[in-house]
């Protein structure tokens, strides 16, 4: 995950991803699969079932299967219970309909298809690898190198066109250089981008907000962040820092049939404040 050290929190863990004891794909058909339903993840929390298989299958809505390639060791080589729920809300809602019952006093969303989204801290892509099943323009984004060569087979993989690239969320000129080049954004996507409790992951979660502001400076341009809480009081300066920047609101998906696969994930709608409201 771009600005953050790449070794996962001690306490409170992450959510556990799924993991691989067989070959990677492509040296041999693996053996088995298995589908990670959104609802799958412990309701007394988001732990997960390791399942021994070299890749991962998610289903986001009846007749479509996306297939992710186990990406190795670390937060950025996994799919978590935040992304799938967020892949699961784009495709039960292509049209971000959820977005303009969010903000009926703001501009009109643009429907997925045709639309230009960059996700943050993309890990294996799953979410942008939706988005762009529904039509958009991906720019999928990450900080660790060692991942965006997965990224870039997932997305092939699945039937996706999209551009990979790496972005660090303190590289404020990066930041600029990507918003002026994928022209007018539409749509910043991410899941589980903040976790951890030390100041690097402090400081990771100030510069992600600078990151979001960044490149949503155009009037108009929204950001969906699926969101685990793992500690409130380490979050709160992450979320006032949100709040100084951006109208932050809570996304209600069950109106599309889809329900957070845990109490503490939530979706979050942010929209970059007037200079007036800030």
């Amino acid at each position: 995950v771009p600005g953050q050290p790449a070794s996962p929190p001690a306490a409170p863990p992450p959510p556990r991803p799924l993991r691989s004891s067989a070959p990677p794909l492509g040296r041999r058909q693996a053996a088995a699969s298995v589908v990670a339903a959104v609802g799958g993840a412990a309701a007394a929390g988001v732990a997960e079932r390791a399942v021994a298989v070299d890749f991962e299958e998610f289903s986001p809505k009846p007749g479509r299967t996306i297939r992710l390639e186990y990406g190795g060791k670390g937060v950025a080589g996994a799919t978590w219970s935040a992304s799938k729920f967020l892949a699961a809300t784009l495709a039960a809602d292509p049209q971000l309909s959820l977005l303009a019952r969010t903000f009926p006093d703001g501009p009109r969303p643009k429907p997925l298809r045709g639309s230009s989204v960059v996700e943050l801290g993309a890990g294996l892509g799953l979410v942008s690898i939706e988005a762009g099943l529904e039509g958009a323009r991906v720019v999928v984004t990450d900080g660790e190198a060692s991942v965006l060569p997965v990224e870039e087979r997932n997305l092939r993989a699945n039937g996706v066109t999209g551009e990979v690239m790496r972005l660090d969320w303190a590289d404020g000129e990066g930041a600029d250089r990507l918003a002026a080049r994928s022209g007018p954004l539409d749509l910043v996507i991410g899941a589980d981008l903040v976790y951890g409790l030390d100041d690097a992951h402090f400081q990771a979660h100030q510069a992600l907000v600078d990151c979001l502001a960044r490149l949503t400076s155009k009037s108009g341009t929204y950001t969906l962040l699926a969101h685990t809480s793992r500690s409130a009081k380490r979050e709160a300066a992450f979320m006032e820092a949100l709040d100084r920047r951006f109208d932050r609101r809570v996304v209600d998906t069950t109106a599309v049939g889809v329900s957070p696969p845990s109490p503490i994930i939530k979706l979050y709608a942010l929209r970059p404040r007037t200079p007036s409201a800030a």
